[in-house]
């Protein structure tokens, strides 16, 4: 386990897991930062899950078994602990950044969006033809 500390700051990671998600750059942003002494200006940086929660409701009774069945209402929501949790500091006044990979699709366009307008910065969030964003 390294972890780097910048003045506000601490990323800690496992290399190796980092590198096979594809976020290898995340160990370079994070080095520079901590060998720099450069401040980011974050007081939280999240790196991790998120996807868009998809609730259907009210749900009175399932449908029959191998049959559809139609809900009033679909609401959909900013879900994953790393999401989240960016989008409630900035709701309580502090700045955060949200790090990962999105797909290219209508959900990732959705959290993108979601977390611009909670105030994370997103500048870190890699957008990818080759996976789909988690819903």
């Amino acid at each position: 386990m390294a972890a780097l500390r910048g003045p506000r700051v601490m990323f800690s990671f496992r290399e190796g897991r980092l590198r096979k998600a594809g976020l290898e750059w995340v160990v370079l942003v994070a080095a520079a930062a901590a060998q720099t002494g450069t401040d980011p200006g974050f007081d939280v940086v999240t790196v991790g899950v998120i996807c868009a929660d998809v609730m259907a409701k009210p749900v009175d009774a399932l449908p029959a078994r191998g049959t559809l069945g139609l809900v009033p209402q679909l609401e959909m929501h900013l879900g994953g602990l790393a999401g989240v949790t960016a989008a409630v500091v900035c709701q309580l006044g502090g700045a955060a950044a949200f790090v990962g990979s999105l797909g290219q699709d209508g959900f990732g366009d959705y959290l993108l969006a979601t977390l611009a307008k909670a105030g994370v910065d997103t500048r870190y969030v890699r957008r990818c033809n080759d996976a789909n964003s988690s819903a």
